[in-house]
């Protein structure tokens, strides 16, 4: 039948019965047919509870799309589920397929078909898919919005939505958040949403990590859009093919282990764990990172005192080592500025490492060599226009397709000239996991036009081959923690912007297979806020550092810098102490305390969305996770206090979640200078007395 016929007349609404789909784990409700087969909730049948339920059963929505003429930049039509149609249900085995026939484009009839299936996998989660197809050349695919939820978490029921944005990888929200895939806004594929006994896990696993944009609106719909590949073309634009997966959840860290299993398969964790690679010797056992800019003299000098002060190995990532400007003469780094080669010498002598600041994605306009090497590869826009980026530092700088074959070879030069003639033992690409994929239509690239995965795949052709030269010699680091680049790279920068509302997904998806690095505080955060980001280093394992008004200064520290200072010392001496897992474990829970801790208010002032001021925030007075060895034999707890007020609490290591193996076995506590104090057993409250602003482990 038409949709359109069911539309027609008084305009009053019934409910009709809905299309149901599930099994003892889940069930999925659709409207009828004659209602467009929007989505009306998924129930987590264990806690019997529903979530993406919307509050206008009538506008239910599940997919919608974007067609444009081909070659033109303009939309021609947005239609979805509710657009007229011939809309049917047919169960086939397992499968329940949804289709959407005959639908008409402006005056093109038939010009669209799509259809949905669903269907569950052996371990029962859900598996949505869905098939547009186009039956007319006067049109080619846009963007897909699928799925397209309604009121995807309703505070009122206590609901809270983990979305994939943020420098830690993800954040607990009820608010409106947005955030483009893959790069610093949006470096994972999947949410969580969690409710007063139930919750439930939805994954993008898209084996391409094709770019998209994930939005949560003012009305609390969650739009995930999709750009269409080779969308300019008539008979060949299509969208990126991936199944969306539903699946019970009761927790942020259960969805993160759901992700992680599949993730971990991916061609970006082909590297496997770092346990099994071949690094530069030390480059797993990094202590601190320093964030330092300026002369090659006062650099080393100041470098060399911390060292005597510290822990050990020490990384410094240094900016303006060339003689240009930062932001300038990209890519064309050379050469250093006077007295490099026997800086680099003196600090890397004692076995730390020196990782210079290049540049992986501009190309500075302003170069002669711009318009006959640069601008053929860099990338395009539909109308043809280069994407140019200005980021105030006195020249415009074109942003590059990385299937450039000339800009490969800049950046290769780059990398072997730092390593080979200078000896570095670590090389730092900026912006390359930070930034989005651009759009390229440039046909004489040779990529697919627009959207997709093959801008990923460009950067992996660029970078593998210098990963697998330098292998065992040099250290790579890149800007923010974006999965797909994983493989590339060794170390990831998560310097961004923090809230209150992170969560580690990141470190929780894939712990053993990637570094995370940075502490961003400032020097106006108070204690408890410092100590807020701080203990994450320890709890969430990321190694410390990058703090410049803190660490390599050439000051002696005294005061509140010295206080600052003595905290970040605990954490990175606990770090060493427990050092086989945090390097080689999963983080995979929270520290369950017996009673709940209070909340006290934090403001970070780091702000990675330029010119807005910090905002107070609500913190866990003391807080903890759980990390287990890669052989899961064994479990590390970590606590933090950040309030500065002594505390007495209690925890339980529960055998029933982390494995019937733990049943008994003895809790001890780890201390500084190596003791083990045994405090109880898995299973029994363990009693903890938490000084002002305290650090403990448990084993």
């Amino acid at each position: 039948m038409l949709l359109a016929a069911m539309l027609a007349g008084s305009g009053s609404w019934a409910p009709a019965a809905p299309v149901e789909f599930g099994n003892e784990r889940l069930q999925l409700r659709f409207n009828a047919p004659e209602r467009g087969m929007g989505l009306l909730g998924v129930e987590d049948c264990a806690a019997k509870e529903s979530f993406f339920v919307p509050a206008e059963p009538e506008k239910a929505l599940l997919w919608q799309l974007e067609v444009t003429p081909p070659g033109e930049a303009r939309v021609a039509a947005v239609v979805n589920n509710l657009t007229p149609a011939s809309c049917s249900v047919e169960r086939d085995g397992g499968t329940l397929r949804l289709k959407w026939e005959h639908i008409a484009l402006d005056d093109v009839p038939d010009a669209l078909d799509v259809t949905v299936d669903a269907a569950f996998d052996p371990s029962g989660r859900a598996v949505l898919t869905i098939r547009p197809e186009l039956h007319s050349d006067a049109y080619t695919f846009n963007c897909l919005i699928f799925p397209a939820v309604r009121n995807a978490v309703r505070p009122a029921e206590q609901q809270r939505l983990l979305f994939p944005r943020g420098t830690l990888g993800s954040r607990l929200t009820v608010e409106p958040l947005q955030g483009v895939y893959p790069s610093c806004e949006s470096q994972l594929q999947f949410f969580g949403v969690f409710g007063r006994t139930g919750g439930l896990y939805l994954g993008l696993h898209d084996g391409t990590a094709a770019r998209k944009f994930f939005q949560l609106d003012e009305a609390r719909s969650l739009w995930i859009w999709n750009y269409g590949i080779n969308t300019t073309l008539p008979g060949q634009s299509s969208f990126p093919a991936y199944p969306v997966v539903l699946a019970p959840a009761r927790s942020p860290w259960e969805c993160c282990g759901i992700y992680r299993d599949w993730a971990t398969e991916q061609v970006w964790a082909r590297r496997g764990k770092w346990c099994d690679r071949t690094l530069p010797p030390g480059a797993d056992n990094i202590a601190l990172w320093l964030n330092l800019d300026g002369p090659p003299e006062p650099i080393s000098r100041n470098f060399i005192a911390e060292a005597g002060r510290q822990e050990r190995p020490l990384a410094v990532h240094w900016y303006n080592w060339n003689i240009y400007h930062f932001d300038q003469h990209y890519p064309d780094f050379f050469p250093p500025q006077p007295g490099f080669r026997e800086a680099v010498e003196a600090m890397q002598r004692d076995g730390d490492f020196v990782v210079p600041y290049i540049n992986g994605r501009l190309w500075d306009t302003a170069l002669e060599n711009y318009r006959q090497e640069g601008e053929p590869g860099a990338a395009k826009h539909a109308d043809g226009t280069v994407q140019l980026e200005d980021y105030g530092s006195g020249t415009v700088l074109a942003a590059m397709c990385p299937t450039s074959e000339a800009y490969r070879r800049k950046i290769g030069r780059a990398v072997k000239t730092l390593v080979e003639e200078y000896g570095v033992k670590g090389v730092y690409v900026d912006q390359v996991a930070a930034a989005a994929p651009v759009l390229c239509y440039d046909a004489a690239h040779g990529h697919p036009l627009g959207g997709g995965g093959w801008w990923q795949q460009a950067y992996r052709a660029m970078f593998q081959p210098l990963a697998e030269q330098y292998e065992g010699k040099v250290y790579f680091a890149t800007e923010n923690g974006a999965e797909p680049y994983l493989d590339s790279f060794d170390a990831f920068l998560l310097w961004m912007a923090v809230w209150d509302n992170d969560f580690p997904s990141l470190p929780a998806v894939y712990g053993q297979y990637a570094r995370y690095f940075c502490s961003p505080a400032e020097p106006e955060d108070d204690l408890p806020s410092f100590a807020a980001l701080l203990s994450r280093c320890l709890l969430w394992d990321i190694q410390p550092g990058w703090l410049r008004w803190l660490h390599g200064t050439g000051r002696e520290p005294d005061g509140e810098i010295r206080r600052r200072r003595d905290y970040v010392d605990r954490v990175v001496a606990l770090r060493a102490l427990a050092a086989e897992v945090l390097r080689d474990g999963v983080l995979v829970d929270e520290v369950r305390f017996v009673e709940p801790p209070e909340e006290i208010e934090v403001v970070f002032h780091r702000n990675g969305d330029y010119c807005r001021p910090p905002t107070p925030g609500r913190f866990a007075s003391h807080y903890g996770t759980v990390r287990a060895a890669g052989d899961r034999q064994a479990l590390l707890a970590a606590i933090a206090e950040i309030s500065g007020t002594a505390t007495e609490t209690s925890f339980v290591l529960d055998p029933v979640r982390y494995g019937a193996a733990f049943a008994g076995r003895t809790v001890f506590r780890l201390f500084e200078d190596g003791r083990r104090e045994a405090v109880g057993k898995a299973g029994e409250p363990i009693e903890v007395k938490l000084q002002p602003f305290d650090l403990q482990l448990y084993w």
